[in-house]
């Protein structure tokens, strides 16, 4: 029951920490790139910066955890 109401949840409360762990660690392990004069560039420094901020906001202490070994991990 508990899984059909946080599905139903509404767009206005916005991502849950869950939300914002899978964002970043996707995008931290797989970074946008694009190749300039034959050499790959990514903007995974971006998402590292961006989830560091975002960390400040997490209310699960798991999830928070994870996330920061994630950021160390791919820095």
């Amino acid at each position: 029951m508990e899984v059909i109401k946080m599905m139903n949840r509404s767009v206005d409360q916005g991502p849950t920490d869950l939300d914002v762990f899978m964002f970043y660690c996707e995008h931290l392990d797989n970074p946008c790139s694009m190749v300039v004069d034959g050499q790959r560039h990514d903007i995974r420094s971006f998402y590292e910066r961006m989830a560091t901020e975002a960390l400040k906001r997490f209310s699960n202490p798991f999830l928070k955890s994870l996330l920061e070994k994630k950021i160390k991990e791919r820095s």
